[in-house]
């Protein structure tokens, strides 16, 4: 009976944990380090990072920051310019000349206007910095065919959670929960340890009753074999329950925000702007 409180009060503390740390970490969305695909080569998404503590103002330089990734035609021309110089000077009542030429090279470098449809599927504030999720069409292309873009925060029809919650705390880690995740693959691991370091000692000590004939010393090992038997056995419980609470947690609880992007059965996918 006491076994199974504390099972229960590790359970709950367990979930008291997790949501601390869900409701206190602002998850950067999965697409700032992972880029989605597009599904055709008419266009591809891009993340740029725009240093600014002002979302608006960060809105305005991302055109200027998104003009380097467009092709353009440049035009080069050099110029020479002739410079003279003449120099007189007198030595001892004589006059002399002294004549110097230089030459000046100018490269004159310009380009012609870009026209650059830009739409923004996504941004993100973190600090100074401001991240958007944005779709550039590829130069010299007459139609552009966007994918049908969605965001979500469960991962319960992502495969990759399926095979990572077999693991503790692998899954959380996959959603962008480092902190979590840690947590559940660092106690996971604690207990696991407890239970083995436990039931070591225990058989140690189990071992050691039959080597005595005193009833003192026998009952001291006793002792020692059931409190090492109920050290074993929560850590057991603690195990099995952070278990459970993972692959629950793995399917219920939201993550980072991610792309799905769906290719358009109309081929008349747009991109929405904020």
């Amino acid at each position: 009976m006491r076994n199974s409180k504390i099972i229960v009060l590790q359970f709950l503390f367990l979930t008291i944990i997790s949501v601390q740390v869900s409701l206190g970490q602002s998850l950067p969305p999965k697409w700032i380090h992972n880029t989605p695909k597009a599904s055709n080569n008419t266009y591809s998404f891009k993340v740029f990072r725009i240093q600014s503590e002002n979302l608006l103002d960060a809105k305005k330089m991302l055109p200027d920051e998104a003009s380097y990734y467009m092709e353009r035609n440049y035009s080069v021309s050099g110029t020479t310019f002739e410079t003279t110089d003449v120099v007189k000077s007198y030595a001892n009542g004589t006059k002399n000349t002294v004549t110097i030429e230089r030459l000046k090279d100018t490269v004159l470098v310009s380009a012609n206007e870009v026209k650059m449809k830009l739409s923004i599927y996504d941004q993100y504030k973190e600090k100074d910095n401001v991240y958007f999720l944005c779709a550039l069409p590829y130069p010299n292309t007459n139609t552009v065919v966007y994918d049908k873009v969605s965001f979500t925060t469960s991962y319960a029809s992502d495969p990759a959670t399926w095979g990572l919650a077999l693991i503790p705390g692998a899954a959380q880690m996959h959603k962008g929960s480092y902190l979590k995740g840690g947590l559940i693959m660092g106690g996971s691991v604690a207990l696991a340890a407890g239970a083995l370091v436990a039931e070591n000692i225990r058989n140690v000590n189990k071992g050691k009753i039959d080597q005595t004939h005193s009833t003192d010393v026998k009952k001291q090992y006793n002792d020692r074999v059931n409190t090492c038997a109920t050290v074993r056995n929560i850590c057991l419980g603690g195990l099995a329950a952070a278990y459970i609470y993972n692959i629950l947690d793995a399917f219920v609880a939201p993550g980072a925000r991610r792309v799905i992007v769906t290719p358009s059965s109309d081929g008349v996918g747009v991109a929405y702007k904020f």
